[in-house]
């Protein structure tokens, strides 16, 4: 069972185990702080804490919420609520973090759609120099948390689902332009928000599958996904 219509919901919509269901609905924009669109979140996700504790029970979170500079606005604020709250729940639990994703249908709102949109346009942006960000296809996600659920491993516990690689944003803004071949309108500032994460729980998945985060990942997500720029839900 899948609670949502975003990305990430429509992904999961193809698990195939009826014990399991997957929150994936709520707030996506990090930038949020309408506390009505919080408030929303959490009294959906409370109702489906209490519907049945026999289920597994699946959470998308942020890796962000570890990130110090970024912690404290209220998006990650609430999502740390959000884990608190799944972290009572009377069944088996996962706590998902997921860092930047990108898909068909992704939030306009992700790092990648977000400069496809603005080169393809030639919309100026600005650029955080120093800043390098984990971004990592659906497509791996879905494989790492589906062997870690199939397997039952790290039950009950808060895991990042994340690329092994990261990449600076000049270098991601380098790889979008030579594959539109369009050149990107932007400013710099020497600021860095960035911030590495433990890639706790996907040892095992990691041995036994070959997800090649590799030097030309980045190249690969682009040229896949270049066409993304609508808005909908993750």
């Amino acid at each position: 069972m899948v609670v949502g219509n975003g990305m990430v919901a429509n992904k999961f919509a193809n698990y195939e185990d009826e014990n399991t269901l997957f929150f994936a609905s709520g707030v996506s924009n990090s930038n949020e702080t309408d506390l009505k669109a919080f408030m929303k979140e959490e009294t959906l996700l409370q109702t489906n804490l209490q519907k049945d504790v026999t289920k597994t029970f699946v959470y998308f979170s942020s890796c962000d919420i570890e990130n110090p500079q970024l912690s404290s606005k209220p998006y990650y604020r609430h999502k740390a609520n959000m884990e608190r709250l799944v972290s009572s729940y009377k069944g088996d639990y996962y706590i998902f973090r997921l860092p930047q994703v990108v898909g068909h249908g992704g939030n306009k709102n992700t790092l990648m759609n977000f400069l496809i949109d603005r080169i393809k346009n030639g919309i100026s942006f600005e650029v955080w120099q120093g800043t390098e960000k984990n971004i990592i296809d659906i497509d791996d996600v879905y494989i790492i948390i589906s062997h870690i659920l199939n397997n039952k491993t790290s039950l009950n516990s808060v895991c990042n689902i994340i690329n092994t690689r990261y990449i600076s944003i000049l270098e991601l803004v380098a790889i979008i332009e030579q594959t539109l071949k369009k050149k990107a309108v932007y400013t710099t500032k020497d600021l860095n928000t960035g911030y590495y994460y433990n890639p706790t729980c996907m040892e095992s998945v990691l041995k036994e599958f070959d997800l090649e985060f590799d030097n030309d990942y980045f190249k690969r997500l682009v040229l896949k996904y270049a066409s993304v720029t609508k808005n909908t839900n993750c």
